[in-house]
């Protein structure tokens, strides 16, 4: 059973001022994300693509001169098992005995560029396209189909505003936002930069994931999984921050988080529902 905190718990950062989820709504800037430049949503190179389960790109063609022999080439490894592509809504449900239904994932952002509110119905919800194959399910880029702005086409994870460091672990309540993000190296820590909505919105620069996703066949299930500075994977718990915070937010230790923000949020999982007209 997780615990819950029912008294203010003073920041760390500050003595002053009590930890909060995100920072103030007068930190926001006035930025129309709509007409922001659109972000490459294509890997550049085929090493990239293979690893996100997507095609080669088209070889060029080679031209030798005429009468030269052209050794053949040593026979290549196995290729990769073929891409298999799949667009879907997402279902969100808490982890309880009776998965309780919150509602599908929104296209819309709260404010700051995350991703949180819900909706009853499937239709106009946020839908997503991600290609993987059954020898690579993990560290998949989700494209935001219906997202709210192509400059941040990519549904990953930004680190949270009181968050002390780039990395999630045990014993520590850092977190990261689920937001629309740049592209960002496969399976790489996290990337300072211009490369996610929350720091144009806020202007508070944090680092990035966005292939930050692992993709269950069977039972449909998407699951963050962050990379630390160090390139260690520690278990990622997804959790709903359903107040007025509405964002949908990612720990290593969700005991230490709870007791830190003095809340009950409940713990998630995200479903690739197909669409209905899939």
């Amino acid at each position: 059973m997780f615990a819950v905190a029912t008294s203010a718990v003073v920041a760390r950062p500050s003595p002053d001022r009590a930890l909060t989820l995100n920072p103030p709504k007068e930190s926001l800037r006035d930025v129309d994300f709509a007409v922001l430049p659109s972000s490459s949503i294509e890997p550049a190179t085929n090493a990239k693509r293979f690893s996100q389960g997507l095609p080669p790109m088209s070889p060029r063609k080679p031209y030798p001169k005429s009468g030269t022999r052209v050794a053949f080439a040593p026979r290549s490894k196995a290729s990769p098992s073929l891409p298999i592509r799949k667009r879907c809504n997402i279902l969100v449900k808490e982890v309880d005995v009776n998965g309780t239904v919150f509602g599908f994932v929104s296209a819309a952002w709260n404010i700051l560029g995350e991703y949180g509110p819900v909706q009853p119905s499937q239709n106009g919800s946020l839908e997503i396209s991600f290609s993987y194959s059954v020898d690579s399910l993990a560290h998949i880029n989700l494209l935001a189909v219906n997202g709210p702005s192509a400059k941040y086409p990519f549904i990953g994870g930004t680190l949270g505003f009181v968050s002390t460091n780039n990395d999630l672990s045990p014993g520590s309540y850092n977190y990261f936002y689920i937001t629309g993000t740049t592209q960002t190296p496969h399976g790489s820590p996290p990337v300072e930069g211009d490369n996610n909505w929350f720091g144009d919105a806020t202007g508070i620069p944090k680092a990035a994931e966005s292939a930050i996703w692992t993709y269950d066949p069977v039972t449909n299930y998407l699951s963050p999984q962050w990379v630390n500075t160090d390139g260690s994977t520690p278990t990622n718990y997804l959790i709903y921050a359903n107040d007025f915070n509405n964002a949908f937010v990612v720990t290593g230790d969700p005991v230490v988080f709870r007791e830190t923000f003095g809340t009950p949020y409940p713990g998630v999982t995200f479903t690739c529902v197909p669409p209905k007209d899939a």
